[in-house]
């Protein structure tokens, strides 16, 4: 996989960044900063002194290495202002986390990342990046004994075996998902084939909604028109019932009122006439009674009580004359009675009170009748209010032939609530 190198402020490279992928040649005129880019990414791993490597002018280096793995590292070396002044800086940040006390040498973590060199009897070789002054292929170049002594060691030999095993898994997986992904491109290009000359769909369901709300509308506007015809249908229908009518006598703004002022008279005027009938019917039904005072009574229902009372008095009347009777034949001995006065008998008594009794009906009976003569004015007086009611009403209706609320002829007067 590319792992991408970025170097600054390290001898005479200022900023300058480089991918490796793969097996990588640096090639340039001499002092171009081959050396410089090597020493760079060796610095990161051996974390080598900073004096001859801070680029003139500048306060301290930094390399990043980003192996695209999700593994980075950041190495920064030197002094916090230039010229070798303030406090120096030697740090390291190893997947954005920065090291606590780093010390001379490289620390561990960095280490872990797989880059490091291999002792080879006096010399020191590097595996992954080559000098080029010691050939570009590792151990090419080298006597024997280094290079024995180099693949003797096994743990280093498995060490450079599982990392190419590892490359080469790498390289396979990277192949296959890259085929599965031209496979993917080509059936996502046949798919995307199946839709050409269909862009104007898009604009077609614009319009189909544009349609479709212009359907509701005219829907609307139907109904409206179709309920309007519906109303000038009848309107026409009650034009033509009136024809024939030249004019109409429109009532005033009054009428309504003065309608509802006759309707309370008529009904005042039907309670009048009721209240005379029953008294009328009261006055037949005392027809031939002679003079009898039934005492001061304020309805007709109270004079046919009395006359009830009345009937009663009459049998205490017959009692009475018969007592009289009997005191006339008792006469002749009265001389013997004023001598031996007797207590008066229970029976006159009885009459006495009889007596009183119908001195009250008689009362009673007169103020009856001066009643029913008075509700007889009253009843006169009624007929002829009812009358001018009447005649108000036809006064108001005008010339109409027929009665505006039940239609038929002028001949009455509509007393019922409403």
């Amino acid at each position: 996989m590319p792992i991408t190198v970025r170097v600054r402020e390290f001898q005479s490279i200022e900023d300058a960044t480089v991918v490796l992928d793969g097996f990588t040649v640096i090639t340039g005129a001499n002092n171009s900063g081959k050396t410089a880019l090597v020493r760079a990414i060796r610095g990161v791993f051996t974390n080598a002194p900073a004096g001859p490597l801070v680029r003139h002018g500048a306060a301290h280096l930094t390399v990043e290495i980003d192996f695209q793995d999700g593994n980075t590292v950041k190495w920064e070396k030197g002094w916090e202002k230039p010229g070798q002044k303030g406090k120096t800086v030697n740090r390291y940040t190893v997947n954005g986390q920065v090291l606590p006390s780093v010390g001379r040498g490289c620390p561990p973590e960095v280490l872990e990342l797989g880059i490091r060199s291999i002792r080879a009897g006096t010399d020191t070789l590097w595996p992954q990046i080559a000098d080029q002054f010691r050939g570009v292929l590792f151990l090419v170049g080298s006597p024997g004994s280094a290079t024995a002594e180099a693949i003797a060691n096994v743990e280093r030999v498995g060490v450079l075996t599982a990392a190419l095993k590892l490359c080469e898994s790498d390289q396979r997986k990277a192949r296959s998902k890259l085929g599965v992904r031209r496979e993917d491109e080509t059936q996502l290009v046949d798919e995307l084939g199946r839709f050409d000359g269909l862009d104007i769909v898009e604009e077609l369901v614009v319009a189909i909604g544009a349609v479709d709300q212009l359907r509701i509308k005219a829907a609307t506007e139907l109904g409206a028109a179709m309920r309007l015809r519906k109303r000038l249908r009848d309107a026409q229908g009650a034009v033509d019932s009136l024809q024939g009518i030249d004019a109409v006598t429109v009532p005033s703004a009054a009428l309504p009122n003065l309608a509802v002022g006759a309707r309370d008279g008529c009904q005042d005027l039907r309670d009048l006439r009721d209240r005379v009938v029953a008294a009328q019917r009261d006055v037949n039904a005392l027809a031939g009674i002679a003079a009898v005072d039934l005492g001061r009574q304020e309805t007709p229902y109270e004079a046919v009580v009395a006359r009830g009372d009345y009937n009663d008095a009459q049998v205490l009347h017959e009692r009475l004359t018969t007592a009289r009777r009997r005191l006339v034949n008792a006469e002749a001995g009265a001389s013997v009675c004023e001598a031996h006065p007797m207590p008066e008998p229970k029976q006159a008594v009885k009459v006495q009170a009889a007596l009183r009794v119908l001195g009250a009906f008689r009362e009673r009976r007169d103020n009856a009748l001066t009643l029913i003569a008075d509700l007889a004015v009253d009843m006169g007086d009624a007929e002829t209010a009812l009358a001018e009611a009447a005649e108000t009403v036809r006064e108001l209706l005008g010339g109409m032939d027929e009665c505006p609320t039940c239609g038929s002829a002028l001949d009455h007067v509509h007393v019922e609530a409403v």
